[in-house]
């Protein structure tokens, strides 16, 4: 049997497609592959990925992009593909024809999200979203199964009977022992740096508490384009801020070995309240 992951939207290192099943399915000797971005950029061969040159931006993405992940993917001859995005899921049938079964990942609340999607007008949101819940319907009809990551989300999709698979970190992954506190704090934030999932809320907060004792806080993850990284030094003030970026699942371990506080302050809106924050 041979499975073959693919994504257009995620980083090829993303935790839940990469980490955890790519290589849960390798380490078990199932023949898996991965067609995925090659973003971050990564020169080395990795083992079971193939990496294609990333789009330059989302236009470029739907309209050229996730086609070729998808018949690079068909190339692979696989027996399963699993695909992670639903701008991707239109391609079911496609597989289907060539014989190949369909698993759809819903790592989100699709049709929720839409509602918190910055860049769709506000007036169009709600029948866009109305739209994509009957196209969601139709989809996973199609398909042989699919999968998700809370019960919420499980209740949203009962129509497809979708497969829980929660998204919880892997301890192995993480030391045993943690370094000693320091004189000065470290408050850590994992993910990825944004407006909705509370940056400004924490720069904010950081701020007061570093007025009291002498505080760093580092943060690691991709920061939106729509982050004022001024404001948020500002608010920040007088701590210390350490922006890393996106960095590696053992920079991860690392990092937050040697913290004193994590941080996950998403705000509320529809989608992450009833979600698991894994950062």
């Amino acid at each position: 049997m041979k499975i073959c992951h693919v994504t257009s939207v995620h980083p090829w290192s993303d935790a839940r497609i990469y980490t955890k099943m790519v290589c849960g399915l390798r380490q078990n000797g199932i023949n898996t592959v991965l067609v995925a971005p090659n973003h971050p950029p990564h020169k080395i061969k990795v083992g079971g990925v193939i990496l294609l040159p990333p789009p330059k931006n989302r236009l470029s993405r739907i309209l050229f992009f996730r086609r070729r992940v998808i018949l690079r993917a068909l190339k692979t001859n696989p027996d399963i593909v699993h695909l992670h995005d639903p701008e991707l899921f239109g391609y079911t049938r496609l597989f289907k024809k060539h014989g190949i079964k369909v698993v759809l990942d819903w790592h989100e609340d699709f049709v929720g999200q839409i509602k918190n999607k910055h860049w769709i007008p506000r007036m169009f949101r709600g029948s866009i979203s109305f739209v994509a819940s009957i196209w969601c319907r139709f989809i996973t009809k199609r398909a042989d199964a699919s999968i998700t990551v809370t019960p919420p989300i499980v209740q949203t999709m009962s129509f497809a009977n979708p497969l829980l698979i929660r998204n919880f970190p892997t301890l192995r992954e993480f030391p045993e022992k943690t370094n000693p506190p320091t004189d000065r704090v470290e408050v850590v934030y994992i993910g990825g740096v944004s407006e909705i999932r509370g940056c400004y809320t924490m720069a904010e907060a950081i701020g007061l508490v570093a007025k009291q004792i002498p505080l760093t806080w580092v943060v690691a993850g991709d920061v939106s384009i729509m982050v004022d990284q001024d404001r948020l030094r500002a608010l920040a003030y007088p701590a210390s801020i350490n922006i890393l970026g996106r960095v590696s699942r053992d920079r991860v371990a690392s990092v937050l070995s040697s913290a004193t506080v994590g941080l996950c302050v998403i705000q509320d809106v529809s989608n992450y309240s009833v979600s698991y924050p894994t950062k």
